[in-house]
């Protein structure tokens, strides 16, 4: 099994292919529904479609987007009650959580919301 420091610099790289496919979100963080978020500003992501196998219309919509967020820049731990903003004004929330320590990204299944 390769070592987190190894994921990291495949990230890296990833992040340097991906070129202007990559985006600056605000990343909103909460430990519970209602409580008050801690706000991550100018956080890169990679958002893009589920590939059509994937899309099921039950889990997976076909307007919901996989986020990747470098596990190495995530200080907080992402849950199912935090959202993010994109540059358009939309808002995005987290409805499942995969990868973080141990894989190269954070992979979030997001849904517009606003």
């Amino acid at each position: 099994m390769l070592s987190q420091m190894a994921m990291d610099k495949l990230a890296q790289h990833a992040v340097a292919m991906y070129g202007d496919l990559m985006e600056l979100l605000t990343y909103r963080n909460r430990r519970a529904p209602n409580a008050t978020p801690v706000v991550y500003t100018d956080v890169p992501a990679r958002l893009k479609h589920f590939r059509a196998s994937e899309i099921d219309l039950e889990q997976i919509l076909r307007n919901d987007l996989e986020c990747r967020i470098q596990t190495a820049l995530v200080t907080w731990m992402p849950t199912r009650y935090d959202d993010v903003d994109r540059a358009d004004g939309t808002t995005w929330q987290v409805l499942n959580i995969l990868g973080g320590v141990g894989h190269p990204w954070w992979k979030l299944q997001v849904r517009q919301v606003g």
